[in-house]
């Protein structure tokens, strides 16, 4: 299942204190789901990102975003990795929404 860790008083005193922010890091070790789990967690990659307008802005705020190393974005806009055969297979691109601005 899901797993929710709130990070927020981390990431106050990392934005009150940029030097103490040492970053984070999550291991991820499933004993339990099967081979698609065992899987996921080995190709798991985790991206953290800011999006403000200005460093100073109260809309800076970190987005984290996970990849799977297996669909991990390429330096090259229109490469897809195709595994077989299989030339329909869907690609990932990296997107940002701004739910606010969908009035969220």
């Amino acid at each position: 299942g899901w797993k929710t860790f709130d990070v927020t008083n981390t990431i106050q005193t990392w934005v009150a204190d940029p030097d103490s922010n040492l970053g984070v890091a999550f291991h991820i070790n499933p004993i339990e789901g099967g081979y698609h789990a065992r899987q996921v967690a080995d190709e798991m990659v985790f991206a953290t990102d800011f999006y403000p307008e200005s460093p100073d802005s109260p809309d800076s705020r970190p987005v984290l975003v996970i990849y799977t190393t297996k669909y991990a974005p390429s330096d090259e806009p229109n490469e897809c990795r195709y595994e077989g055969e299989e030339e329909h297979r869907c690609c990932r691109r990296r997107k940002y929404v701004d739910f606010r601005d969908l009035s969220w």
